[in-house]
């Protein structure tokens, strides 16, 4: 969506992304929705490299 140029004049800022239509189909499963935070984003990344989605990631 960033990359595309389906909303001309749209910029990536423009756009609003919540939770509530994921929460409402969640509703009464069991299944929560753990916080974003940074923990979680590194889960997401790492994933994403060990897959070779991104690139390998360097040591720190």
């Amino acid at each position: 969506m960033l990359l595309s140029d389906r909303n001309p004049g749209r910029s990536a800022v423009d756009v609003r992304y919540d939770q509530s239509n994921t929460l409402s189909g969640l509703a009464g499963s069991g299944i929560e929705c753990p916080p974003v935070d940074a923990a979680l984003l590194g889960v997401y990344v790492r994933y994403l490299a060990d897959t070779g989605f991104l690139p390998p990631l360097h040591a720190q």
